[in-house]
């Protein structure tokens, strides 16, 4: 079972990571250990991403946790402007569906990509891309959103999934197929639609560009 469609916003003008199947090794995790970060409750005070673009904000919560180092590459390149100015415009690669940009100022960034069994590439999810050699270098896509059934939920716990990963899927939506390949790092909380929007391609007659991103402070 393939769940091939809309990936989301790619902030990289370049391939993604290769095709999709079931991860290899996933009969290895112990599902006791696996703590779903993307459903655990937000925390007064928590840094935040509020992307503004020239159709809304998009918001992010970080998992500081789970991937560190690309929270930090992320609100590095924030603050220098790394993403101001670009636009996000609908690719395709294969059969899935992208809005891409060019960042700026990452030639010289490049670390070792971040992957955590606790954060899915759920809809809405943030993830680093990834290269070849397993290198990240500050570009990102979010997940548009894709619904998954019950049933869907189900066969993947049959095909080798762990349960309470399956039920993430079915809660939240996503890309299963991707689940321990993309290096997910933060989740979009307000904004979605702007993203699914942008892959849906019903806003493409005109730009979206990323103004400013800035990092605050979440209220409860």
């Amino acid at each position: 079972m393939k769940f091939a469609g809309k990936i989301g916003i790619l902030l990289y003008a370049a391939s993604v990571m290769g095709g999709c199947s079931y991860p290899s090794d996933i009969e290895h995790f112990d599902e006791s250990n696996i703590t779903p970060m993307q459903l655990t409750q937000m925390q007064e005070g928590e840094e935040i991403a509020v992307i503004t673009t020239t159709h809304g904000k998009i918001t992010l919560r970080f998992f500081p946790s789970e991937a560190p180092d690309s929270m930090d590459i992320f609100i590095d390149m924030s603050e220098k402007g790394s993403y101001n100015g670009q636009a996000l415009f609908v690719t395709q690669d294969d059969d899935d569906e992208f809005a891409a940009v060019q960042p700026k100022n990452t030639d010289e960034t490049s670390y070792e990509a971040e992957v955590s069994y606790n954060l899915c590439p759920v809809s809405g999810a943030v993830a680093m891309y990834v290269d070849a050699y397993g290198k990240a270098d500050g570009s990102f896509f979010i997940h548009s959103s894709n619904s998954i059934t019950a049933e869907d939920t189900k066969e993947l716990h049959e095909d080798g999934f762990p349960k309470i990963v399956a039920q993430v899927f079915g809660g939240m939506g996503g890309y299963p197929d991707r689940w321990l390949k993309d290096a997910v790092f933060a989740q979009v909380i307000e904004g979605q639609d702007i993203i699914d929007k942008i892959a849906d391609g019903d806003i493409a007659d005109e730009k979206v560009i990323i103004e400013n991103i800035s990092i605050e402070k979440y209220e409860a």
